[in-house]
Order: C-alpha cells, then structure tokens, then sequence
C-alpha cells in the first residue's frame, strides 16, 4: 500500500452530474469514519457551478444532500494527488490518458466495477428528467458498492 492516503477522484464532463453522484454516493456508503478522501471534477467543468437540480433531488431520494457541490475543473494536481481516478466513460479514459498519461494505471472505468455490465459508460443524464437521473444513479451506486469491495481486498478501507 501507498504512504499516502487513499484519495478517490471521480471525473465526468461538466462535474455536476455524474462525478458528483459519485462522489456522494461513495461518502454516503463509507460514512463519516472514512479516512479515504473522496473528489470529484470535470475534463470540461467550469469551476463553482452547482450539481444540477435533478441529480440533487435524485440524490435527496436517497437521502443525500449534495446542493453544496460546486464544480471543479480537473487539474494535474488532482490527478497527482488521487491514489485511483475513477472516469465515467471510455472516451473520458481516452482523454485522460492523452492529456493526463501520468494518470496511466490508476485511471479505471466506474462500471469496470460490475461484472455483468456491457457497455462501460455510464449514460449522461444532463437535461434528462428525474427517471434517467434516478437511473443514472442507481447505476452509479451499484458499482459504488463494488468499488467499495475493491477498496478492502486492497487493503485501502
């Protein structure tokens, strides 16, 4: 295991939908005696936008309040400092590893995570009504769980 601190860092497009899901998600599952640090930010983000309102009441469902999340631009630094960089796409992955090649092996698909799944995106709900967020999320949260599973056969929970 690494010196330092497991940092989890979610990456999506615009950080206000799908990264930030995430990231709450993961700090729901893991609660607050967590010693993992948990980000998110976005390849194209603008930083200080909210997450959108859907995926707050999305979120709120499962009673999680994500109205204070606020986007982030992704940064080297945050690549350096994340011990996994989890993307939602394979054309995110691609990016990263372009612009990004230091992310290298650290950088993995969140739906790499479930066995059965398919196709390794996890749809963009941005516009969408409530259902595609909630599914959306749902999706997110089932392979939340699994990375969670990782995190301890890693010995990093």
């Amino acid at each position: 295991m690494s010196d330092k601190n497991t940092h989890i860092l979610f990456v999506c497009t615009g950080n206000t939908c799908r990264s930030p899901m995430a990231e709450y998600l993961l700090k729901k599952h893991l609660g607050d005696q967590s010693h993992i640090s948990i980000s998110s930010a976005g390849i194209m983000a603008g930083d200080g936008y909210p997450a959108s309102d859907t995926g707050v009441k999305a979120l709120k469902e499962k009673e999680i309040d994500s109205s204070t999340h606020r986007s982030r631009f992704l940064t080297p630094d945050m690549i350096d400092e994340a011990t996994m960089v989890v993307v939602m796409t394979a054309h995110h992955k691609q990016i990263l590893d372009d612009v990004f090649p230091e992310s290298g092996e650290k950088t993995v698909l969140l739906k790499s995570f479930i066995e059965s799944a398919e196709n390794l995106d996890v749809p963009d709900p941005v516009g969408g009504s409530l259902d595609l967020y909630r599914h959306t999320r749902d999706i997110i949260e089932s392979a939340i769980v699994n990375l969670i599973l990782t995190l301890k056969e890693k010995g990093r929970l």
